[in-house]
């Protein structure tokens, strides 16, 4: 089922090795406005970062551990001082949502905003919001189908659960402006919320942690602004 959802100068920064520069470089985290995470830093009192999920120009988005509660979590955590803008689209789009008789399913096609917050970072005000995990994207799913291409009956079953998501937002006075294979995902088939972090890991990975070092800044005082690993 689908569903809708500032910089140090590169030369300042060095991992420890090229493919990890590269790696780097693409995700686009040497913009110091990103909030500098590290694996097991704790949001909010209660959310446990575990690893890291993708990125964009305006944010980042990572799986965490509802600690409270036992159930994992997409964060996505944009840049400093960004607007908040789709946090205010997001949370009156799904408060609708909620008191509206749309079918349950159709509901689904529309992420369910579980919760809003604020971090405080070396650049500033960070504005944090909590969903369910999902899959990959659109376009990764499309890149990894034979020859690139949905089989019909798949393609013609996502284009129209895109279009009542579509639809949906419409409804309640908005306008996607970026309507992207990159910007649509795919939901998980179940939850796995009945894992423990340390199965969680052993089933698909440990996130792997990259040396970054600041090679102005080695013997000034460090920038909290630039991760520690990435």
């Amino acid at each position: 089922m689908a569903s809708i959802l500032g910089t140090v100068p590169l030369d300042e920064i060095y991992v420890t090795d090229d493919e990890n520069l590269r790696e780097w470089e693409a995700r686009g985290r040497v913009k110091a406005d990103y909030y500098p995470f590290d694996i097991d830093d704790r949001l909010n009192e209660r959310y446990r970062i575990l690893h890291f999920l993708g990125h964009g120009v305006w944010s980042e988005v990572w799986l965490a551990i509802d600690e409270e509660i036992h159930k994992y979590v997409a964060i996505k955590v944009g840049i400093a001082q960004s607007d908040g803008s789709d946090r205010e689209i997001l949370t009156k789009i799904s408060q609708s949502l909620a008191n509206s008789n749309i079918s349950n399913d159709k509901k689904l096609l529309v992420p369910t905003l579980l919760d809003r917050f604020e971090i405080s970072g070396p650049k500033g005000t960070h504005l944090c919001l909590v969903t369910l995990p999902a899959q990959c994207t659109l376009e990764d799913a499309k890149s990894e189908a034979s020859k690139g291409l949905f089989q019909l009956d798949v393609a013609r079953s996502l284009a129209a659960q895109l279009a009542i998501a579509v639809s949906i937002v419409h409804e309640k006075g908005y306008a996607h402006g970026d309507l992207d294979l990159r910007n649509v995902l795919l939901q998980l088939p179940s939850s796995f919320d009945d894992l423990s972090v340390e199965k969680l890991y052993e089933t698909y990975g440990k996130p792997e942690k990259w040396l970054v070092e600041d090679v102005e800044r080695k013997a000034a005082s460090p920038d909290l602004s630039v991760p520690t690993f990435l």
